[in-house]
Protein backbone atom coordinates (compact mmCIF):
# COMPACT_ATOMS: atom_id res chain seq x y z
CA UNK A 1 0.00 0.00 0.00
CA UNK A 2 1.18 3.61 0.12
CA UNK A 3 1.93 4.18 3.54
CA UNK A 4 4.58 1.08 3.09
CA UNK A 5 6.06 2.68 0.25
CA UNK A 6 6.88 6.41 1.53
CA UNK A 7 8.18 4.53 4.63
CA UNK A 8 10.41 2.33 2.08
CA UNK A 9 11.89 5.72 0.77
CA UNK A 10 13.77 5.44 4.00
CA UNK A 11 14.49 1.18 3.64
CA UNK A 12 18.02 0.44 4.30
CA UNK A 13 18.28 -1.50 0.80
CA UNK A 14 19.51 0.83 -1.82
CA UNK A 15 17.50 -1.23 -4.60
CA UNK A 16 14.16 -1.13 -2.29
CA UNK A 17 14.71 3.19 -2.38
CA UNK A 18 15.38 3.14 -5.48
CA UNK A 19 11.78 1.26 -6.76
CA UNK A 20 10.24 2.74 -4.11
CA UNK A 21 10.99 6.47 -5.75
CA UNK A 22 10.08 4.78 -8.85
CA UNK A 23 6.56 3.13 -8.11
CA UNK A 24 5.36 6.28 -6.15
CA UNK A 25 5.89 8.52 -9.04
CA UNK A 26 4.22 5.84 -11.54
CA UNK A 27 1.42 6.07 -8.78
CA UNK A 28 1.19 10.06 -9.24
CA UNK A 29 2.27 10.44 -5.55
CA UNK A 30 2.86 14.18 -5.31
CA UNK A 31 3.03 13.94 -1.50
CA UNK A 32 5.45 11.47 -1.98
CA UNK A 33 7.60 14.50 -3.26
CA UNK A 34 9.34 15.53 0.02
CA UNK A 35 11.17 12.06 0.60
CA UNK A 36 12.41 11.98 -3.26
CA UNK A 37 13.73 15.09 -2.26
CA UNK A 38 15.75 13.35 0.31
CA UNK A 39 16.90 10.86 -1.90
CA UNK A 40 18.47 13.77 -4.26
CA UNK A 41 21.41 13.42 -1.21
CA UNK A 42 21.31 9.83 -0.79
CA UNK A 43 24.78 7.59 -0.89
CA UNK A 44 23.87 5.86 -3.63
CA UNK A 45 23.83 7.46 -6.80
CA UNK A 46 21.34 5.16 -8.25
CA UNK A 47 19.05 6.09 -5.51
CA UNK A 48 19.95 9.21 -6.55
CA UNK A 49 19.22 9.09 -10.07
CA UNK A 50 16.00 7.15 -9.45
CA UNK A 51 14.62 10.03 -6.99
CA UNK A 52 15.37 12.43 -9.57
CA UNK A 53 13.55 10.76 -12.46
CA UNK A 54 11.14 10.72 -9.82
CA UNK A 55 10.33 13.60 -9.14
CA UNK A 56 10.93 15.00 -13.17
CA UNK A 57 8.05 12.69 -13.47
CA UNK A 58 5.83 13.86 -11.32
CA UNK A 59 6.46 17.44 -12.01
CA UNK A 60 4.94 16.20 -15.79
CA UNK A 61 1.49 15.18 -14.41
CA UNK A 62 -1.59 17.35 -14.47
CA UNK A 63 -2.54 18.49 -10.88
CA UNK A 64 -5.10 16.90 -9.12
CA UNK A 65 -8.37 18.99 -10.62
CA UNK A 66 -10.07 21.60 -8.06
CA UNK A 67 -13.90 21.91 -7.16
CA UNK A 68 -14.98 25.21 -5.73
CA UNK A 69 -18.49 25.37 -4.49
CA UNK A 70 -19.09 29.49 -4.36
CA UNK A 71 -22.88 29.17 -4.42
CA UNK A 72 -23.95 29.17 -0.14
CA UNK A 73 -20.64 27.96 1.73
CA UNK A 74 -17.50 27.92 0.25
CA UNK A 75 -15.83 25.16 -0.27
CA UNK A 76 -12.90 23.63 -2.41
CA UNK A 77 -11.88 20.08 -3.40
CA UNK A 78 -8.41 18.87 -4.80
CA UNK A 79 -9.13 15.80 -6.17
CA UNK A 80 -11.63 13.72 -4.36
CA UNK A 81 -10.19 15.44 -1.06
CA UNK A 82 -12.02 18.37 0.58
CA UNK A 83 -8.82 20.58 1.59
CA UNK A 84 -10.12 21.68 5.44
CA UNK A 85 -10.71 25.06 7.13
CA UNK A 86 -7.08 24.50 9.11
CA UNK A 87 -5.26 24.59 5.44
CA UNK A 88 -5.63 28.58 5.83
CA UNK A 89 -3.13 29.83 7.59
CA UNK A 90 -4.50 33.09 6.51
CA UNK A 91 -7.89 34.30 5.79
CA UNK A 92 -6.36 36.20 3.01
CA UNK A 93 -5.32 33.12 1.18
CA UNK A 94 -9.37 32.04 0.81
CA UNK A 95 -10.08 35.59 0.28
CA UNK A 96 -7.60 35.63 -3.04
CA UNK A 97 -8.57 32.41 -4.34
CA UNK A 98 -12.28 33.53 -4.42
CA UNK A 99 -11.16 36.34 -6.44
CA UNK A 100 -9.32 34.92 -8.89
CA UNK A 101 -11.61 32.28 -9.43
CA UNK A 102 -14.24 34.88 -9.89
CA UNK A 103 -11.66 36.45 -12.79
CA UNK A 104 -10.69 33.71 -14.75
CA UNK A 105 -9.08 32.97 -16.83
CA UNK A 106 -7.74 36.54 -16.89
CA UNK A 107 -4.76 37.03 -15.47
CA UNK A 108 -5.17 40.18 -12.90
CA UNK A 109 -3.13 42.91 -12.49
CA UNK A 110 -0.75 42.80 -8.88
CA UNK A 111 -3.27 46.64 -8.18
CA UNK A 112 -6.66 45.72 -8.94
CA UNK A 113 -6.10 42.63 -6.65
CA UNK A 114 -5.10 44.79 -3.85
CA UNK A 115 -7.40 47.69 -4.36
CA UNK A 116 -10.10 44.67 -4.42
CA UNK A 117 -8.93 42.81 -1.41
CA UNK A 118 -7.02 45.56 0.47
CA UNK A 119 -9.34 48.39 -0.26
CA UNK A 120 -7.74 51.67 1.51
CA UNK A 121 -5.03 49.86 3.02
CA UNK A 122 -1.69 52.15 2.52
CA UNK A 123 0.11 50.66 -0.62
CA UNK A 124 3.40 48.92 1.43
CA UNK A 125 1.15 47.16 4.00
CA UNK A 126 -1.11 45.87 1.09
CA UNK A 127 1.56 44.94 -1.08
CA UNK A 128 2.95 42.70 1.83
CA UNK A 129 -0.23 40.94 2.83
CA UNK A 130 -0.85 40.30 -0.75
CA UNK A 131 2.42 38.15 -1.12
CA UNK A 132 2.00 37.18 1.88
CA UNK A 133 -1.30 35.86 0.93
CA UNK A 134 0.12 34.42 -2.78
CA UNK A 135 2.32 32.19 -0.55
CA UNK A 136 -0.59 30.80 1.57
CA UNK A 137 -2.61 30.31 -1.24
CA UNK A 138 -0.05 28.01 -2.54
CA UNK A 139 0.66 26.01 0.43
CA UNK A 140 -2.87 25.42 0.86
CA UNK A 141 -3.60 24.12 -2.27
CA UNK A 142 0.11 21.92 -2.62
CA UNK A 143 0.72 21.32 1.01
CA UNK A 144 4.00 19.34 -0.36
CA UNK A 145 5.03 22.37 -2.85
CA UNK A 146 8.96 22.93 -3.07
CA UNK A 147 10.22 26.70 -2.38
CA UNK A 148 11.97 26.26 -5.45
CA UNK A 149 8.86 25.13 -7.54
CA UNK A 150 6.18 26.86 -9.20
CA UNK A 151 2.66 26.26 -8.22
CA UNK A 152 0.73 23.95 -10.62
CA UNK A 153 -2.49 26.17 -9.59
CA UNK A 154 -1.84 29.29 -9.46
CA UNK A 155 0.47 31.81 -11.88
CA UNK A 156 2.74 34.77 -11.52
CA UNK A 157 3.69 36.24 -14.81
CA UNK A 158 5.10 40.10 -14.91
CA UNK A 159 2.84 41.36 -11.81
CA UNK A 160 0.13 39.34 -12.98
CA UNK A 161 -1.97 36.90 -11.04
CA UNK A 162 -4.42 34.21 -12.01
CA UNK A 163 -5.70 30.45 -11.88
CA UNK A 164 -2.98 28.14 -14.22
CA UNK A 165 -5.27 28.05 -17.11
CA UNK A 166 -4.22 24.04 -17.54
CA UNK A 167 -4.96 23.28 -14.66
CA UNK A 168 -8.84 21.80 -14.36
CA UNK A 169 -11.05 23.93 -12.26
CA UNK A 170 -15.06 23.39 -12.11
CA UNK A 171 -16.90 26.03 -10.56
CA UNK A 172 -19.84 25.55 -9.37
CA UNK A 173 -21.37 28.87 -9.86
CA UNK A 174 -20.00 28.80 -14.12
CA UNK A 175 -22.10 25.30 -13.88
CA UNK A 176 -25.25 26.63 -12.50
CA UNK A 177 -24.82 29.75 -15.08
CA UNK A 178 -24.45 27.12 -17.96
CA UNK A 179 -27.03 24.77 -16.71
CA UNK A 180 -29.52 27.99 -16.58
CA UNK A 181 -28.96 29.02 -20.31
CA UNK A 182 -29.16 25.86 -21.76
CA UNK A 183 -32.23 25.56 -19.81
CA UNK A 184 -33.65 28.71 -21.27
CA UNK A 185 -32.62 27.57 -24.76
CA UNK A 186 -34.69 24.40 -24.55
CA UNK A 187 -37.18 25.87 -23.56
CA UNK A 188 -37.30 28.28 -25.87
CA UNK A 189 -37.14 25.61 -28.78
CA UNK A 190 -39.77 23.42 -27.56
CA UNK A 191 -37.51 21.01 -25.82
CA UNK A 192 -39.22 20.89 -22.12
CA UNK A 193 -38.47 17.63 -21.12
CA UNK A 194 -34.73 18.60 -21.53
CA UNK A 195 -35.47 22.15 -20.46
CA UNK A 196 -36.65 20.95 -17.29
CA UNK A 197 -33.94 18.84 -16.32
CA UNK A 198 -31.28 21.64 -16.89
CA UNK A 199 -33.22 23.62 -14.65
CA UNK A 200 -33.53 21.33 -12.08
CA UNK A 201 -30.13 20.55 -12.11
CA UNK A 202 -29.28 24.49 -12.02
CA UNK A 203 -31.95 25.44 -8.95
CA UNK A 204 -29.60 21.98 -7.21
CA UNK A 205 -26.47 23.52 -7.77
CA UNK A 206 -27.80 27.09 -6.22
CA UNK A 207 -27.47 26.13 -2.64
CA UNK A 208 -27.32 29.86 -1.17
CA UNK A 209 -25.94 33.23 -2.57
CA UNK A 210 -22.44 33.76 -3.97
CA UNK A 211 -20.37 33.79 -1.14
CA UNK A 212 -22.73 33.77 1.17
CA UNK A 213 -20.17 33.52 4.06
CA UNK A 214 -18.92 37.36 3.08
CA UNK A 215 -22.00 39.27 1.93
CA UNK A 216 -20.42 42.65 2.18
CA UNK A 217 -17.49 42.21 -0.38
CA UNK A 218 -17.81 44.61 -3.08
CA UNK A 219 -16.19 43.10 -5.41
CA UNK A 220 -18.62 40.62 -5.11
CA UNK A 221 -21.56 42.60 -5.32
CA UNK A 222 -22.37 41.80 -8.78
CA UNK A 223 -21.63 38.68 -9.86
CA UNK A 224 -24.05 38.12 -6.31
CA UNK A 225 -26.62 40.11 -7.63
CA UNK A 226 -26.09 38.43 -11.45
CA UNK A 227 -26.07 34.80 -10.08
CA UNK A 228 -29.31 35.74 -7.78
CA UNK A 229 -31.66 37.07 -10.98
CA UNK A 230 -30.74 33.47 -13.00
CA UNK A 231 -31.95 31.89 -10.01
CA UNK A 232 -35.36 33.36 -9.92
CA UNK A 233 -35.49 33.33 -13.50
CA UNK A 234 -34.54 29.63 -12.94
CA UNK A 235 -37.56 29.32 -10.57
CA UNK A 236 -39.80 31.22 -12.78
CA UNK A 237 -39.53 29.11 -15.44
CA UNK A 238 -39.85 25.78 -13.97
CA UNK A 239 -43.17 27.10 -13.00
CA UNK A 240 -44.19 27.60 -16.10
Amino acid sequence: GLPHLHSALGDPDPLVRARSARLLADRGERQARTGLQRLLRDRERRVREAAEQALEQLSRRPPPPLRVRVLGAFRLFRGDESVPETAWKRSAAKALLQYLVSQRPRMMPEEAILEALWPGAEADAAHTAFHAAVHALRKALEPHLDEARNSAYILGQKDRYGLNPRAECWVDAEEFARLAHLGKTYQQTGRIEEATRALLEADRLYAGNYLEESPHLEWAAADRERLRQIEIEVLLRLGD
